[in-house]
């Protein structure tokens, strides 16, 4: 039930977007501009539907993390994924000295976890459960899908 709600909640933010562009478009030149805006709304919608995970990534500059890694990372969200019964996401690690984190993805089976190094030094290992678990739960209720757009 949760997804469904946030699919609804992603339809109608999307809706909102294409009219609000729409809108714009009428205020700007009538007719022609509001075609005209509409396409590039659906365009935008269709680019962020696909891509807005990847982008995500890249503007924090992700890098993948292998299971092995020293950092126990990749084990970690593995072992959680688990217990949540969800498919493994993929795993980043973002060069950055501000402890954060952050899901991504439009479904679990194309989710995503990043980490900064920042949240790696600062958080013992049961704390970075914690937040770990708070971002796959994130997934599980695909929330993820609403924030990346």
């Amino acid at each position: 039930m949760v997804a469904f709600t946030n699919n609804i909640k992603t339809a109608a933010l999307m809706a909102g977007l294409v009219f609000l562009f729409m809108f714009v478009g009428n205020l700007m030149g009538g007719m022609q501009y509001v075609i005209g805006f509409g396409i590039f709304a659906v365009i935008m919608n269709v680019g962020a539907w696909w891509f807005s995970d990847t982008i995500a990534i890249k503007s924090m500059r992700g890098q993948p993390v292998e299971p092995g890694d020293s950092t126990g990372l990749y084990e970690m969200v593995e072992e959680l994924s688990a217990r949540a019964k969800l498919p493994m996401p993929k795993v980043y690690i973002c060069p950055h000295d501000a402890p954060n984190a952050f899901a991504t993805g439009r479904s679990p089976r194309k989710a995503a976890v990043a980490v900064t190094h920042g949240a790696l030094r600062l958080l013992n290992r049961q704390e970075m459960e914690g937040v770990i678990g708070h971002e796959l739960a994130h997934i599980k209720n695909r929330d993820t899908l609403t924030s990346t757009i």
